[in-house]
């Protein structure tokens, strides 16, 4: 069984006996014996089960460099006795782009195939131009060529649909879901939840997340769910590292190699900024628990020096961050539903979780006398504003809530589906909702009864534009607090009579106390959800409550 992976990339060997080069030839050996010593005196083993290096062996198509590259991956092996256990993949600077980008793509990339020779180990189960399948016995090694198709372009390729399927199904024939799979890709197969890059540079995930590797992410996931699997990135030249479950953890690990002592990059612009250059390795121990070890090397001066550093450790268990794209099924325990609302379901525990400690820590929930209707009130609110200033929040519920009605309710948000948003934050979510999958929407106010709207925001006249849409097969309607129901159900009675019958109606919320009892009605929605039902929001009516000279009421229709 795996034990220890050691994971390095992006050695960009350019003028490998220049002074600038910590991995030129007249000192690689030292530099690695420092990392080394640093990987054997903390960890106390004097052994690697496996290595794995993912491309950028040479800058910008030197590739006369590859044999240098050969030494320095051979010296790795010697110094901590991992022989036949390396495994490497390609990336955008190991080939020659002139040809790349004249359609001569294996002649481009000739170099590097003499040179992975030497580390074609394990038994070969598949080999393509763009993915290739080797057998470890204990454990299983999937590796990308994230480049093959990019046409000269310098970012990733694009597969088509058959690519993909082809990838899926020797996963499903070759990689038994008992055995660990390492899966190696030069460029970032996932934008990395806390990663900064993406916000500094401009068009980096165009430029460097593989989208075809996305979905290829999620199929491969949704195929090994609980199965142990690896995923690991070069390209990013930065350290980073998530899970998506306790069995898949994603790594992109900082540059080993480069020109040191000329950390500047050029931004979108073309303007020169400071690049704060992250010299590392990850070593990764796979024991009860797993940690994800960060070994950064650390200058001692001001100056940015290979010569007078040293290395250092950063252990951390893995970190679950669940993917806005892919739904964890397991981690989402059973809706609990009391008989008050049997309608209602939970869209997810996590985001609920994130909702009620954001509301705990920020104290947003008020208790008071507040009017939600002429006879109805709710002696607890929260103010959806403040909840919501987070854009990482926001968008996560709107993340969850699109991918809760495509994957768990099998809802096609098309051209045929009808999206209302009720009242500002309803029509937040319905507006985004609507631009992210490219379709209409409409944005209706009813608080108060509507007494206050301008014209376009009444419901005749979302009724008048809306007559002749007898192709509708779905309404959803977006809300934010749901309290007895009467708004939703009054607003559905009004629109459906205009509209053919046969049509699905969901009503999503941000909150829905589901203790509550709603009106009878409230059960013809064919779907309803919320992405919070256990916060408790009292509802009486006023006739049970003190007189408003004794208990005063706030006066605002929320």
């Amino acid at each position: 069984m795996i034990k220890t992976i050691l994971h390095i990339t992006d050695l960009h060997l350019a003028d490998i006996n220049s002074d600038a080069e910590k991995l030129r030839v007249g000192f690689y050996q030292e530099f690695i014996e420092g990392l080394v010593k640093e990987i054997k005196s903390t960890f106390k083993i004097d052994s690697i089960d496996h290595i794995l290096c993912t491309g950028d062996f040479v800058d910008k198509g030197e590739v006369k460099n590859f044999s240098h590259a050969k030494s320095i991956l051979d010296y790795f092996a010697k110094q901590l006795n991992c022989p036949k256990h390396i495994s490497i993949c390609i990336g955008n600077h190991d080939f020659i782009r002139a040809l790349d980008s004249g359609g001569k793509q294996k002649e481009a990339r000739q170099a590097y195939y003499d040179f992975e020779k030497e580390y074609l180990l394990g038994k070969e189960c598949v080999k393509t131009d763009y993915y290739q399948i080797r057998d470890f016995n204990d454990y299983m090694v999937l590796i990308f060529d994230s480049t093959y198709g990019s046409n000269g372009s310098n970012g990733p390729s694009e597969l088509s649909v058959k690519e993909i399927d082809n990838v899926i199904i020797d996963v499903s024939k070759h990689v038994p879901s008992e055995k660990p799979l390492l899966i190696l890709s030069h460029f970032p197969m996932v934008v990395f939840p806390r990663s900064q890059q993406y916000l500094e540079e401009i068009g980096w995930v165009d430029k460097h997340l593989w989208k075809s590797g996305a979905t290829i992410v999620e199929r491969i996931f949704n195929k090994r769910e609980t199965s142990l699997t690896f995923w690991f990135f070069g390209d990013g030249h930065a350290p980073d590292f998530t899970s998506y479950n306790p069995s898949h953890h994603f790594l992109m690990t900082g540059m080993l190699g480069g020109n040191y002592t000329n950390p500047t990059f050029k931004d979108a612009s073309g303007s020169i900024k400071p690049f704060n250059k992250f010299t590392e390795a990850k070593l990764i121990v796979i024991n009860e628990d797993i940690t994800i070890n960060t070994l950064s090397y650390r200058s001692k001066g001001h100056n940015l020096s290979p010569h007078s550093g040293f290395w250092e450790v950063v252990p951390s268990k893995i970190r679950l961050d669940e993917s806005p794209a892919i739904k964890i099924r397991k981690s989402e325990k059973p809706v609990e539903v009391k008989p008050d609302d049997l309608k209602t379901e939970l869209i997810g525990e996590s985001v609920q979780k994130e909702i009620i400690d954001t509301i705990r820590t920020r104290n947003l929930y008020s208790f008071n006398r507040y009017s939600t209707s002429d006879e109805d009130v709710s002696l607890g609110w929260v103010s959806i504003p403040k909840l919501l200033e987070s854009r990482d929040l926001l968008n996560r519920c709107i993340d969850k809530s699109i991918l809760w009605l495509k994957e768990t309710k099998q809802i096609a948000i098309d051209s045929d589906c009808l999206i209302i948003g009720l009242d500002i934050w309803g029509s937040v979510f319905a507006t985004q909702v609507a631009v992210r999958e490219n379709v209409k929407n409409f944005c209706i106010a009813t608080k108060d009864g509507g007494k206050h709207n301008v014209h376009f925001e009444r419901i005749d006249s979302l009724c008048e534009r809306i007559k002749d849409h007898n192709h509708i097969k779905t309404v959803i309607i977006f809300t934010d607090v749901v309290a007895t129901g009467n708004t939703v159900v009054q607003f559905k009675s009004r629109v459906e009579s205009i509209l053919s019958n046969g049509m699905k109606w969901i009503c999503l919320s941000i909150i829905s106390d589901k203790k509550q009892k709603r009106v009878q009605k409230f059960d013809e929605f064919n779907i309803v959800g919320t992405l919070c039902s256990d916060l408790i929001l009292p509802i009486m009516k006023k006739s049970d409550l003190p007189d408003e000279t004794i208990f005063p009421s706030n006066s605002i229709f929320v």
